[in-house]
């Protein structure tokens, strides 16, 4: 059996080989993932945020980041032999070759509802908690497969 790749299955299997994709297949990242999540965390508490401000802030500003890095930016940046491929598609749709409940892709989905349950926990500012469910929604709706590959009002599309 040959372990090498051939150009017909690059073409097959677009997103082989695409560092911008396969990261989240390692454990190691993933942990590091939840490590800086946790290390922001004690940041905050290290500047003396009150805690409800300290996890309002912490979900709000994680929703944004990642939202933007996995459901906003297209294509990959590295230069690939493949990018053309991969240029019409976010970082989600690039995960797993768009296969769907793969284990990184629910440990992603995972945290930002985690940190939103932690959030809500001691959060009891009405408008906050509207703000924290609203990020969430957003992020998670982006993350399911009917929207695999949705652009609403073609915003973020390449002609």
């Amino acid at each position: 059996v040959s372990t090498q790749s051939t150009g017909e299955e690059k073409m097959i299997n677009p997103t082989l080989e695409n560092r911008n994709a396969t990261w989240v297949n390692n454990p190691y990242a993933l942990f590091l993932y939840t490590m800086i999540v946790c290390f922001v965390r004690m940041l905050f508490w290290m500047f003396s945020l009150p805690t409800v401000d300290a996890w309002t802030i912490l979900n709000l500003s994680h929703n944004v980041v990642t939202w933007f890095l996995f459901h906003w930016l297209l294509g990959a940046p590295f230069a690939q032999e493949n990018k053309r491929h991969i240029e019409k598609m976010t970082l989600w749709e690039q995960i797993d070759n768009g296969e769907q409940f793969t284990p990184s892709k629910k440990f992603l989905t995972i945290i930002p509802i985690l940190l939103f349950l932690v959030t809500v926990y001691y959060e009891t500012r009405k408008f906050f908690i509207l703000l924290n469910v609203i990020s969430l929604a957003v992020v998670v709706i982006s993350k399911l497969p009917w929207a695999h590959g949705l652009r609403l009002f073609d915003i973020n599309k390449v002609q």
